[in-house]
């Protein structure tokens, strides 16, 4: 007897739009880039609509998602969902070999970067590089030497 397993369009098209919106792709974006009707992708992540194994893979390939886990929400693959190319995991795998206080600083010079950015975007304002920023021993010695 064989066993099947349920799909569901609509699971499956919440988790082609969670991929997109967490890359920061709109439907029009892939669209214009990749020549897939806007119309059609909408109707997907909507579940109304099945896609052909095509274009299913070309999300896939797109979204940079792996297509068990767009089909299923399960994967073998150990950064779930998102498929890392070669420069994201040698990242990963040098961030893991660093203490957890090496950790933390990278992880506050990311948010940092990504606040100028955002700032830059917004504003057009020219933020200060992180090596002109104060440092916690620069603030010290500073106090102690006003009074």
């Amino acid at each position: 007897m064989k066993k099947y397993i349920a799909i569901s369009m609509v699971d499956v098209g919440n988790r082609i739009k969670q991929c997109r919106k967490k890359l920061g792709l709109t439907q029009n974006y892939i669209s214009q880039e990749y020549k897939i009707d806007s119309g059609a992708l909408s109707k997907i992540e909507n579940g109304t609509r099945v896609p052909s194994a095509i274009l299913f893979y070309e999300l896939a390939q797109i979204l940079k998602c792996d297509m068990e886990w767009l089909i299923t929400g399960k994967s073998a693959n150990k950064h779930n969902y998102i498929k890392l190319n070669e420069k994201e995991e040698h990242l990963l795998c040098t961030f893991h070999q660093l203490s957890e206080e090496e950790q933390s600083e990278i992880e506050e010079l990311i948010e940092f970067k990504l606040f100028r950015n955002k700032k830059r975007k917004n504003n057009d304002i020219e933020e200060p590089k992180v090596s002109e920023l104060p440092t916690s021993n620069n603030q010290i010695s500073s106090s102690s030497q006003i009074g």
